[in-house]
């Protein structure tokens, strides 16, 4: 297991993460991300925006869209956009 740290304004790039461990002998089995950022809904569908990044979220359970909250959970990056499961989530002082 290994992290990966972003500057704010970085996007998220699993290909080009997987393929530099790649070089390594490292396969890359699934994202666990901790994210800080803003749920909004559209179409009867959350999304979680996080800078440029936005996240469908499914399989989670309903998220505030009031209020900025930081969450867990894992990223399924074969889907576009991006789907993230959250696995705990706690409101962030605005």
């Amino acid at each position: 297991m290994f992290a990966v740290t972003y500057k704010p304004d970085a996007t998220f790039q699993p290909k080009a993460l997987r393929d530099a461990v790649a070089k390594l002998g490292i396969t890359v089995v699934r994202f666990h991300i901790s994210l800080g950022g803003q749920v909004l809904e559209e179409g009867g569908k959350q999304f979680f925006i996080v800078g440029k990044e936005r996240f469908l979220v499914v399989n989670s359970p309903k998220l505030p869209t009031d209020s900025p909250i930081g969450a867990m959970g894992v990223v399924d990056d074969s889907t576009n956009p991006y789907e993230l499961k959250i696995d705990d989530y706690k409101p962030l002082k605005k």
